[in-house]
């Protein structure tokens, strides 16, 4: 309703609307407030004609001034100003009209407040001053205009946090104020309340206007070598994180200062060689120490370099050894740079660090592993075959296992390719499982079929894992039956054909599927999977008694059961559907009379051929 009164206030005489004129509606806010917020610059001066209160405030504390300082609307702004809005009204935060509009940056709009005797130096509640507001927003003209009106009084005012306009300015990345605020007379070396200087936030940024910036920081006297507090970081530091102001630096004498550390040891080169490493070459010119670790973790720049997935990082590493940096340091995980090369799949570096001596068979401390399992738990096939090819050993390690885990069929190829990774393909790990087990778990197809062409007898190998055996009923799973536990078909029809379990066992595993599957489709895999088990396996008199009689398709499974034995055949059409009995039945009938009047004895193997033809294959 208020909204309409807003809208409409022109149609009606300013008399009618003496009473709901300054009725707050939702969130309490006035017909007057929500013409300015709609910009309804024709609706304001009718508002205020019939007596609209200016300086309502609503449930927040902001008047109509507030809302209209926010805009760029100055026409509004000085329709309110003339029925006599307060520019002095502060809401509960202490701010002003003259801080909303400094932070839109609309330079008419702060004149017109400054003109009806708003204070250009005010402060709000958490010491934030116009200039500050400006700064954070990056209002350039709006700055130059505060500075020439008077602000000059707060170039050095602190607000919350210790905080100056230009280090305002610093923090928020606004850099083109800060020449213009150094010209003024601002501070270069002012600090917050965590020591931090404009400079540390100019060396933070990759922004290009940070160059600028900071030449200008450093000519005003901005002190080069200042450690803030909260960290212990330099300029040079953070700008070796970043990159963009290393060689400005350099240039101004931060050379003298190349090793010092910040509170957890982290010198400007270890910085550079994890976030930076192009910058390695220039600051070991400059005196880098190669040898210097972090104290937090043990770790030297060769380290982070070799992991580092930038394409600088090898010259980086060829730079440090160059220089004397120890190849085999390690961090205190006893982890080596080849380690963590390994682990991140830098291929390049991992060729450079064994060409120049690095221990291939290196043990970390508290996990022993050696590099070759790092890199065979993140699936860096190539990386893996480069280490065995210098040697690298599984040193007991359950290698084939992880890799069977993670999944890369290439990568179970290449341990495979291995001794020590033939002798793992039956072996069970810490979990009793074998490769083929994991494999078959989490649905690897690829890497299953690797396996058992290595060696078909590992899809029979059991292993105890209790979460399982809770749900088939027995103590031991087979790969089969992680297979039947996935609803895994193709996974299950290779185990099948591979003769993985005794027949016995799989068809005990077919039952209990069958009566846990959750839907008919279920049921369906499930079946086709006994007929996958009568054509490749032999089953004895018992174990045929165990096959479900009727199961849809078990007829195509006749030529293969047909070509090993007339016994299991006979086993088989007892097992078809009545109306396949009687194909059956008449198919050979036919045949029969068919090489009786031809005086034709086909040879053993033709009647499978033919049966193949008429009933189809598995």
């Amino acid at each position: 309703m208020n909204q309409s009164l807003a809208i409409e206030a022109t149609s009606f005489p300013a008399t009618s609307l003496q009473v709901a004129v300054n009725a707050p509606g939702r969130d309490q806010l006035t017909p007057l407030m929500l013409a300015v917020l709609n910009s309804k610059e024709q609706v304001v001066p009718a508002l205020l004609a019939a007596g609209a209160d200016p300086n309502t405030a609503e449930q927040g504390g902001s008047t109509a001034l507030f809302y209209a300082s926010g805009q760029e609307d100055v026409d509004i702004v000085h329709s309110l100003l003339q029925a006599g809005a307060s520019c002095s009204l502060a809401n509960p935060n202490g701010q002003l009209p003259v801080h909303f509009a400094c932070q839109i940056g609309s330079l008419p709009v702060l004149q017109a407040l400054a003109a009806h005797g708003s204070s250009v130096v005010a402060a709000d509640a958490s010491g934030y001053t116009p200039l500050h507001y400006a700064c954070k927003f990056g209002r350039q003209e709006v700055a130059r205009w505060l500075l020439a009106s008077g602000a000059r009084s707060i170039l050095e005012a602190r607000a919350e946090g210790g905080v100056t306009p230009l280090l305002q300015s610093a923090e928020e990345k606004q850099f083109h104020l800060i020449p213009m605020l150094l010209e003024e007379g601002a501070n270069p070396a002012a600090m917050d309340t965590t020591f931090w200087q404009p400079l540390h936030y100019v060396a933070l940024s990759s922004d290009p206007g940070a160059v600028e910036a900071a030449k200008a920081l450093l000519q005003a006297g901005a002190p080069i070598n200042h450690q803030n507090q909260q960290y212990g970081s330099t300029a040079l530091l953070f700008g070796c994180i970043e990159d963009i102001l290393v060689p400005e630096l350099l240039s101004r004498g931060m050379a003298a200062h190349i090793n010092t550390p910040d509170i957890t040891g982290l010198t400007p080169l270890i910085a550079a060689a994890s976030k930076q490493p192009h910058l390695v070459p220039l600051l070991l010119q400059h005196g880098a120490d190669p040898g210097a670790t972090d104290g937090q973790w043990g770790r030297t720049a060769l380290y982070l370099a070799a992991g580092s997935s930038d394409p600088a990082a090898v010259d980086a590493v060829r730079r440090l050894l160059d220089q004397g940096a120890q190849i085999d340091c390690r961090n205190l995980l006893g982890q080596t740079p080849l380690h963590i090369a390994s682990e991140f799949g830098n291929i390049a570096v991992v060729r450079l660090l064994l060409e120049r001596g690095h221990p291939v068979n290196v043990f970390a401390y508290e996990e022993p592993r050696t590099p070759l399992h790092m890199a065979v738990l993140e699936g860096h096939t190539e990386v893996v075959d480069l280490l065995l090819q210098h040697g690298a050993s599984f040193a007991g390690a359950p290698l084939v296992h992880v890799a069977a885990e993670v999944g890369d069929p290439a990568l179970v190829r290449s341990l495979l390719a291995a001794p020590e990774g033939c002798g793992q393909v039956a072996a069970l790990d810490q979990f009793h499982a074998c490769p083929l087990h994991w494999a078959a778990k989490h649905g690897h197809l690829e890497v299953a079929q690797a396996l058992v062409q290595a060696d078909p007898a590992a899809a029979a190998t059991s292993c105890d894992v209790h979460g399982f055996a809770d749900r088939f009923g027995f103590d031991q799973l087979t790969p089969i039956d992680w297979a039947l536990t996935n609803a895994d078909r193709p996974m299950a029809r290779l185990l099948i054909r591979t003769g993985g379990g005794s027949s016995g066992e799989v068809l005990q595993a077919l039952h209990t599927a069958f009566a846990l599957a959750t839907d008919e489709a279920e049921q369906v895999e499930v079946e086709a999977l006994f007929t996958d088990v009568v054509a490749s396996r032999p089953l004895s008199e018992e174990e045929w008694a165990s096959v479900p009689n009727q199961v849809p398709g078990l007829d195509s499974a006749l030529p293969a059961v047909l070509a090993r034995s007339r016994t299991e055949a006979a086993h088989l059409v007892r097992h078809l559907q009545q109306e396949e009995q009687e194909l059956l039945q008449a198919t050979v009938l036919s045949l029969s009379h068919a090489c009786r009047r031809a005086k034709v004895e086909l040879p053993f193997d033709v009647l499978p051929t033919l049966l193949a033809a008429v009933f189809g294959t598995v």
